[in-house]
C-alpha cells in the first residue's frame, strides 16, 4: 500500500511542477507534508523532519553552492570560461564535446562528491557548450552521468567506500570492478544523451538561437590579461585539493593518523569542498585579472552570483526536506526474507538499492541500507567470495544510480545550474540515469555468469 501511495505523491509532485509550472519549493515541501500524513506521523512531526530536512541540506550544500557560483560567475565574467572551452574545442573537436565532458565527469568524482564536482565544473561545461554548438543537454547529460557513475561506483567515493566495509569486500577489487562498471554506465549515458536530449533547448539557448536567425552572432572570443593555465586555476585549484586529500587519507593507517594529528587536521582541510571551493572562490575573485571593488557590491559580479545561488540552494533544500521525510517511512522493512535466486542473485542487491534510490534519493543513503539488508545474505545466495563481494558492490552502485528525479538533492543542483525545466530535468537527468543504471546493472549480471565459470 505504501508503494502505492509513495507512487501517487512522486506523480503529484511531477503533474504540479513539470505540468502546471508551480514553483518547486512549495510543491516538494506540501509533498513532504502529505507523505507524513499518509505514513502517519502527524503534522506537527512531519514539519519538524521538513525543517530538519531543509536545514540539513542547507548546511550541506550551502556554502558549497554559493562558491561554486562565485567562480562561475567571474570566470563568466572575465573570459576565463570561454577561453578554456576555445582551447577544449580547438583539441577535441566540435563533435567529441559529448566525450570529452563524460572523460571528464568520470575522472572528477572518483575522489569528490559529484554535486561539489558539479558546481565547479558547470561553468565551464556550458561554455563548452556553447563554443562547440552542443546542445547544452546532451553536455550535462554526459557530464552528469559521467560524474555521478563514479561517485556511485568507485572507491574513494564515500558511497562505494562504506558498502565495501558493511559487506566486507576487498577495496581493490572494488575499484578494479568499479571502474569498468561506471566506464559502461557513463559511456551509455553518454550516448543516450547524445541521441534523446539534442531537441531540448533552454530558454537561454532560445534566445541565442534567435540572435543568430536574426544575423546578429555572438561576438568573437575577447583578449585576456592571462593565459589558459591561469583561466584554469579556479577550477583546477579546488578538484586537486580534494582529490588528493581524499587519496592520502584513504591510504593513510589509523597509526599513522594518530602519531601525526596535525598532518591529518591540514588533510582534512584540503580534502573539504567547503574550503576547496572557497579558495577557488578567491583565486576567481583575484586571480583572473584586476579586481575592482565595484564587482564585489550588492550590484556588482559577487551580488550577482549571491541572487543566483540563493534560488538554487532554497528548491535544493526543500528537496533535501522531501527526501528526509520519506526516509521516516518503513518502505523497506521485511526485504531482507528473500533468498534461494540461484544464478541470479546478484540482481537482489541491484533490485534492493534501485527501490530504495528511487524512493528516497540519495544514492549513498540507497547503498548503505541495501548493504545493511543484504549483508548477511551473501553466503547463502553464493556471493560470499572475495570476487562476488566487490561485485556485490558494483551491483548496488548501478541500483543506486536508478533513477534520478525530483526527490534527489542532485537533480535540483544540475536542473537549476543549468536552467532547466523541470520536465526537461526529468528528460536529461531521470533518462540518462536509468539508461545508465540499467545498463550497468545488465553488465553486472554478466560479470556475475563469467565468475561463474571460473
Amino acid at each position: 500500500m505504501l508503494f502505492f501511495e509513495l507512487f501517487i505523491v512522486l506523480a503529484l509532485i511531477i503533474f504540479l511542477s513539470a505540468v502546471l509550472k508551480i514553483h518547486p519549493v512549495p510543491v516538494l515541501l506540501g509533498a513532504g507534508l502529505l507523505w507524513g500524513i499518509l505514513i502517519k506521523m502527524g503534522v506537527a512531526e512531519s514539519l519538524t523532519v521538513l525543517a530538519d530536512g531543509f536545514g540539513a541540506m542547507m548546511g550541506k550544500v550551502g556554502l558549497i553552492i554559493l562558491a561554486g557560483t562565485v567562480i562561475g560567475v567571474f570566470m563568466e565574467e572575465r573570459g576565463a570560461l570561454a577561453l578554456l572551452a576555445d582551447r577544449i574545442v580547438r583539441v577535441t573537436g566540435e563533435k567529441r564535446i559529448p566525450t570529452a565532458l563524460s572523460a571528464i565527469g568520470y575522472l572528477s568524482s572518483i575522489a569528490i562528491f559529484c554535486d561539489s564536482a558539479f558546481v565547479i565544473l558547470q561553468g565551464l561545461a556550458s561554455n563548452l557548450c556553447r563554443r562547440g554548438r552542443v546542445p547544452l543537454a546532451v553536455g550535462i547529460g554526459a557530464l552528469g552521468l559521467g560524474l555521478l557513475s563514479t561517485h556511485c561506483l568507485v572507491p574513494p567515493a564515500p558511497g562505494p567506500v562504506a558498502t565495501a566495509t558493511v559487506l566486507g569486500a576487498d577495496v581493490g577489487l572494488t575499484i578494479l570492478l568499479g571502474l569498468f562498471v561506471a566506464f559502461v554506465t557513463a559511456t551509455a549515458a553518454r550516448l543516450c544523451a547524445q541521441k534523446f536530449c539534442g531537441s531540448i533547448r533552454t530558454a537561454e539557448e532560445l534566445s541565442r538561437d534567435e540572435r543568430q536567425r536574426a544575423e546578429q552572432p555572438e561576438e568573437e572570443l575577447s583578449p585576456v590579461p592571462f593565459g589558459t593555465m591561469r583561466a584554469a586555476l579556479p577550477i583546477l585549484v579546488p578538484l586537486l585539493m580534494i582529490i588528493t586529500g581524499s587519496i592520502i587519507l584513504f591510504n593513510l593507517s589509523e597509526t599513522w593518523k594518530t602519531a601525526h594529528p596535525s598532518w591529518t587536521r591540514f588533510l582534512e582541510l584540503i580534502h573539504m569542498p567547503t574550503a576547496a571551493l572557497t579558495i577557488g572562490a578567491c583565486l576567481a575573485i583575484f586571480g583572473l585579472g584586476k579586481a575592482r571593488l565595484a564587482e564585489l557590491s550588492v550590484g556588482g559580479l559577487l551580488g550577482k552570483a549571491i541572487t543566483r545561488a540563493t534560488n538554487i540552494l532554497v528548491i535544493t533544500s526543500a528537496g533535501g526536506a522531501f527526501g528526509r521525510v520519506l526516509q521516516q517511512s518503513e518502505l523497506f522493512n521485511g526485504m531482507a526474507d528473500f533468498s534461494g535466486l540461484g544464478p541470479w542473485a546478484i540482481c537482489l542487491p541491484i533490485a534492493v538499492a534501485a527501490v530504495m534510490k528511487t524512493a528516497q534519493g540519495s544514492s549513498v543513503v540507497a547503498a548503505l541500507t541495501t548493504a545493511g539488508i543484504v549483508a548477511p545474505m551473501l553466503d547463502p545466495l553464493g556471493l560470499g567470495s572475495p570476487l562476488y563481494r566487490a561485485l556485490s558492490v558494483s551491483a548496488i552502485g548501478c541500483g543506486s544510480m536508478l533513477v534520478c528525479h525530483v526527490n534527489d538533492s542532485y537533480f535540483w543542483v544540475v536542473s537549476q545550474f543549468c536552467g532547466f525545466e523541470i520536465r526537461q530535468g526529468l528528460r536529461v537527468l531521470s533518462v540518462c540515469s536509468l539508461v545508465a543504471g540499467v545498463t550497468g546493472s545488465i553488465f553486472v549480471v554478466i560479470l556475475s555468469f563469467i565468475f561463474r565459470l571460473f
